[in-house]
C-alpha cells in the first residue's frame, strides 16, 4: 500500500493541479523561446520548423485554417484602412510644417524689402509645394510608409517600455503662422504673394478634407453604428458655415486673416476626427493569435508584427520568417509556399 501511496503521490495523488495564470506565461514564455533562431539552415530555428510544419501540414484541419485565413484578412483589412488614416494625417501635418515654412519665409522677405520678382517666385514655391503634399498616393506607397511608422514605434516603445508612436497632435505652430496675415500688406507684390499663398493652402486643405470623407465613407461601418454616427458628427462639423466663409472685417486687419484663421480650424478638426478614427481602428486591428503559431500575442513577450501586405504575425515567427531562404514569404498569402520553403529550410 505504501508504495501504490507514493507512486500516487509522484504522480499528484491522481488530481490534476490547476495552474495559475503565472505557470501558464512562464510555459509560455519556454515556448517562445524556441522560436529563438538556431543554427539551422539560414539561421532558422529547427524546433520552430518543425512545430509549424507539424501545425500546418497535420494538426490542423481545412476547417481550422480557413478559419484562420478569415481572421487574418480581417485583420489585414484594418491594417490598410489604418494605412490609409495614417496616409491623410501625414498629408496634414506636411501641410502644417510648409504652412509654417512659407509663411516664415513671407515674414523675412517683407522685413528685408523684397522685390517683385521674388514675391512672385515665393508665390510658385508654395503652390506647387501644397500641390505636392496633398496629391494622391498609391496604396503600396501608403502602406509602406505605415509599416515603416509601425516598426519604428514600437522599436521607441521597446527602449522606453511603453505604447508605440501614435498620431501627430494638432501643430500650435500654424496658428502663430496664421498671424503673418492679419497685417496690412505694404505693396501689391506683397499682397498678391500672401494671397496665393493662402489659397494654395486653402485649395490643398480642401483635397485632403474630400480624401478624409471618402475614407471615412468607405471605412466607418466596422466600427459600429455609434462610432459611423460620432465620426459622421465631426465630419459634419468641419463643413459647417462658420467653418467655411471668412469672420467679419476687423478695422485695420487684412481681409484674409480671418480666412486663414478658419482655415486652420479646419487643419484642427480633421486631425481631430483622425486621431479619433485611428483610436478605433486600432482597437479593431488588435489581433488575439498569430496565424502562424497560434499562440496570443502579448503572453510571454511575443508582440505583433505587421508585414508589408498588412498580415500581422508575431515578432517570434517573424525572426524566423524572415531567415527562409530564399526570401521572406509572407504565411497567409503565399501559405503553400511558405510551408513548402519552411520544410526545406531545415531537415524536418
Amino acid at each position: 500500500g505504501g508504495r501504490a501511496t507514493s507512486r500516487r503521490r509522484a504522480r499528484g495523488g491522481g488530481k490534476t493541479r490547476r495552474r495559475s495564470v503565472a505557470d501558464l506565461i512562464e510555459e509560455l514564455k519556454v515556448r517562445r523561446a524556441s522560436n529563438e533562431p538556431e543554427e539551422g539552415k539560414g539561421g532558422v530555428s529547427p524546433r520552430w520548423a518543425a512545430r509549424i510544419a507539424q501545425l500546418h501540414q497535420g494538426k490542423l484541419s481545412a476547417e481550422e485554417k480557413g478559419k484562420v485565413h478569415k481572421r487574418a484578412e480581417q485583420i489585414r483589412s484594418v491594417q490598410r484602412a489604418r494605412a490609409k488614416c495614417h496616409s491623410i494625417a501625414l498629408k496634414g501635418a506636411n501641410l502644417g510644417l510648409g504652412v509654417q515654412q512659407h509663411v516664415g519665409q513671407l515674414s523675412v522677405m517683407r522685413e528685408s524689402g523684397a522685390d517683385s520678382m521674388r514675391w512672385e517666385q515665393a508665390s510658385v514655391q508654395a503652390n506647387t509645394h501644397f500641390r505636392t503634399v496633398s496629391s494622391k498616393v498609391s496604396e503600396d506607397a501608403e502602406v509602406l510608409s505605415f509599416v515603416k511608422r509601425l516598426d519604428a514605434g514600437e522599436r521607441s516603445a521597446a527602449a522606453a517600455g511603453g505604447a508605440g508612436a501614435g498620431m501627430q497632435q494638432p501643430d500650435p505652430g500654424i496658428r502663430a503662422a496664421v498671424e503673418e496675415f492679419k497685417g496690412m500688406p505694404s505693396t501689391e507684390e506683397e499682397s498678391a504673394c500672401k494671397f496665393a499663398v493662402y489659397e494654395a493652402w486653402a485649395s490643398a486643405t480642401l483635397s485632403i478634407r474630400g480624401e478624409l470623407h471618402a475614407f471615412v465613407k468607405d471605412h466607418a461601418q466596422p466600427l459600429g453604428s455609434k462610432a459611423s454616427a460620432d465620426m459622421a458628427q465631426r465630419l459634419e462639423g468641419i463643413d459647417v458655415p462658420s467653418n467655411m466663409r471668412a469672420a467679419d472685417a476687423q478695422p485695420g486687419v487684412w481681409f484674409v486673416y480671418g480666412m486663414a484663421q478658419q482655415v486652420c480650424k479646419n487643419m484642427e478638426a480633421m486631425t481631430h476626427v483622425l486621431r479619433k478614427f485611428e483610436g478605433g481602428l486600432e482597437r479593431l486591428g488588435g489581433s488575439v493569435e498569430c496565424p502562424v503559431c497560434l499562440e496570443p500575442f502579448g503572453l510571454g513577450g511575443s508582440r505583433p508584427h505587421v508585414l508589408a501586405c498588412c498580415h500581422t504575425v508575431c515578432e517570434g515567427c517573424w525572426s524566423n520568417i524572415r531567415r527562409i531562404p530564399p526570401a521572406p514569404l509572407c504565411p497567409i498569402c503565399r501559405s503553400a509556399d511558405f510551408v513548402a520553403a519552411l520544410s526545406n529550410s531545415v531537415d524536418i
